[in-house]
């Protein structure tokens, strides 16, 4: 990505960029978006916008596991992010936006790409607040594992999010 993209982010976001005010604003953050063609687009975007946010960063890493440790490296399994899946590492502030990426709790509105705005990081637990719509209110998010078949077949436990800044 060049210069010119982080131009293009930061005259989108400006008012984010430049007033603290906007980090309280649940509805006007969960308003905002820009549609990108691939994934590697977005977490770029978002890695770049995450840098702008006042506050500590937390990392959160996935607990991966592969049937053939031998044939796929943990390494390899760590870089795979299939559909549906959060990647191996996850970078939080709070105040920012992420989105559910499978069904938790559908009858209480917590379902696959439900927007939310992390309220507090915690080891085991993501509290976050629903952005917007009939289901708005805060909820915990806890890691929960995902199993997927590829010629090898591998679990990852993360949290079932990924940001959404964008």
């Amino acid at each position: 990505m060049t210069f010119t993209l982080k131009v293009v982010l930061s005259q989108i976001y400006l008012y984010m960029l430049t007033s603290k005010n906007n980090f309280t604003n649940t509805v006007w953050l969960a308003n905002r978006a820009i549609v990108t063609p691939t994934n590697e687009a977005a977490q770029f975007m978002n890695d770049f916008l995450l840098t702008r946010i006042p506050g500590e960063l937390k990392i959160y890493r996935s607990s991966d596991i592969v049937d053939n440790e031998t044939l796929y490296p943990i390494e390899f399994i760590n870089k795979l992010t299939p559909t549906r899946f959060p990647p191996h590492i996850l970078k939080w502030k709070k105040k920012c936006c992420i989105m559910l990426l499978r069904n938790l709790d559908a009858t209480n509105g917590h379902c696959n790409g439900t927007r939310y705005i992390i309220v507090s990081l915690h080891d085991y637990v993501i509290e976050a607040e629903v952005a917007s719509g009939p289901y708005a209110g805060s909820t915990l998010i806890q890691r929960v594992s995902q199993e997927m078949e590829f010629p090898f077949t591998f679990t990852r436990k993360q949290f079932p999010v990924k940001p959404a800044l964008l």
